[in-house]
């Protein structure tokens, strides 16, 4: 949440489940590719050197606990769901871990 708010929290905050159902699976990518690549756009040629393929999906399967919705998946029409379990998510995950594969 700090990365969409610009704010910092306490780790003992506690968000209301607005705050988490605003959440976007564009939000979830942005913020797993600055944590991944160092860029939350990376172009093709940048390699992921910041995290690994099973830290993404465990960081991935923490913020679904989390989530409000967390066993139905998102639903782009209507936009709503666990935004964990979607398929822009999922790409993201899915590219890095082809680079891991290759040994990129």
């Amino acid at each position: 949440m700090s990365y969409k708010d610009n704010v910092s929290y306490s780790k003992d905050h506690t968000f209301t489940t607005e705050a988490l159902l605003r959440i976007t699976p564009e939000d979830l990518c942005r913020w797993m590719n600055r944590q991944t690549y160092g860029d939350s756009e990376p172009s093709d040629e940048i390699r992921p050197i910041h995290r690994r393929l099973t830290t993404l999906e465990l960081t991935k399967k923490a913020i679904s606990s989390f989530m409000p919705r967390i066993n139905s998946t998102w639903d782009p029409i209507t936009e709503r769901g666990n935004p964990t379990r979607s398929d822009t998510v999922n790409k993201v995950i899915k590219r890095v871990k082809k680079f891991e594969v290759r040994r990129e």
